[in-house]
């Protein structure tokens, strides 16, 4: 019978080579360590991964039942202050509870009638800070909605996906960018000139929450995102500057896209975000990018209309906005080309921000 295998994450066990490249379900976080998802199917894969050398820090269990999604929950990384006096792990296991699960650590239990029944929820590894479970498709759909504060849960795939490694390109030019990082005063003056009341009248109106923009859901196929759409355009041109609502999708709310060139014409010259865009000067022409977003659609869950939206993703939206807004207010002349963009199409598989990948 096909087993589940939640180890240490490392690239050698998922090599091309390796017995496991075709049994991937996924990396996740443990605390501090990051685990992959594997299944063993057969003795061979056993012995392989017995002789990699992080074997010993793993958890072996039993496959579900057909039919039964497995979801990764894991603890949140929260203040110490915030935290709430019942300790994380006793909360986790009143869900369990809650659920009313015949044996936690078993796939099948008699009932008193002597015949098996299915367990409502199977505990496949556990820790303080993370676990994998499984239970039915119907659970697993509401299952977001019955944690305890700070747990969030993540359904894995039906069935394996590829692995598919950052390129080493990529992961250096990140190293670099971290390693010129430090304070700034004049990032700091420019931070704090973002107004917190504004925001707050920007994610009241996202929201319909103000009472006057009509909107009660901002769904990518909605009248709401529409009209969130337009008012995005809208606040952003209010500072002298040009944007485009770009379709992307036959239904789907448009992308909304803000262009900012290296020679914008803002007069002051400040090094906003200095070692993001230390290697040009004023003068220098150059096609490099860099890219400020977040996305203003939002989803209902379970046959909801309403969905505000306030946090997934007002919040992002507005604090994109508002770096427009100060852009002006400080006369920001950017080293590079900067975009920001408010993208549509989220919560239906990042499909907005795809199609702008698609362009470049």
């Amino acid at each position: 019978m096909t087993s589940l295998l939640v180890t240490p994450f490392s690239p050698s066990l998922l090599s091309s080579n390796s017995c496991f490249s075709g049994n991937f379900f996924g990396n996740y976080r443990d605390g501090e360590r990051t685990v992959s998802v594997l299944t063993v199917p057969d003795a061979t894969c056993l012995g392989f991964w017995g002789a990699h050398p992080k074997s010993a820090h793993h958890s072996f269990s039993q496959a579900p039942q057909s039919g039964q999604p497995l979801v990764w929950l894991e603890r949140a990384a929260v203040d110490k202050a915030l935290q709430l006096e019942q300790q994380p792990g006793s909360m986790l296991e009143d869900l369990f509870l809650s659920l009313q699960t015949p044996n936690l650590y078993t796939q099948e239990v008699i009932s008193s009638s002597g015949q098996g029944e299915t367990a409502e929820l199977d505990i496949h590894y556990r820790t303080p800070t993370a676990a994998l479970v499984s239970l039915s498709p119907e659970k697993a759909r509401i299952i977001d909605t019955l944690l305890p504060p700070f747990w969030k849960s993540r359904l894995l795939p039906i069935t394996p996906v590829d692995y598919v490694p950052v390129p080493e390109a990529s992961v250096q030019t990140v190293r670099e960018l971290l390693s010129r990082l430090k304070f700034d005063p004049l990032v700091a003056a420019i931070v704090g000139n973002i107004s917190i009341p504004q925001i707050q009248n920007d994610i009241r109106f996202l929201t319909g929450e103000d009472g006057k923009s009509g909107i009660i859901s901002r769904h990518s196929f909605s009248t709401g995102a529409l009209t969130a759409a337009n008012w995005l355009k809208d606040r952003v041109e209010d500072t002298g500057a040009t944007c485009r609502l770009v379709p992307f999708l036959v239904g789907f709310a448009p992308n909304v896209i803000w262009f900012v060139p290296f020679n914008n014409l803002y007069s002051q010259d400040v090094r906003l975000i200095t070692f993001l865009f230390s290697r040009y000067n004023g003068s220098t022409d150059t096609n490099a990018t860099v890219l400020i977003s977040g996305h203003y659609d939002s989803r209902g869950s379970f046959g909801n209309t309403r969905a505000p939206g306030g946090d997934d993703d007002g919040s992002g939206t507005t604090g994109v906005l508002s770096i427009a807004r100060t852009i002006k207010r400080k006369g920001v002349k950017f080293h590079s080309n900067v975009e920001l963009a408010f993208f549509a199409g989220e919560e239906q598989g990042l499909f907005g921000s795809k199609a702008y990948a698609r362009e470049y």
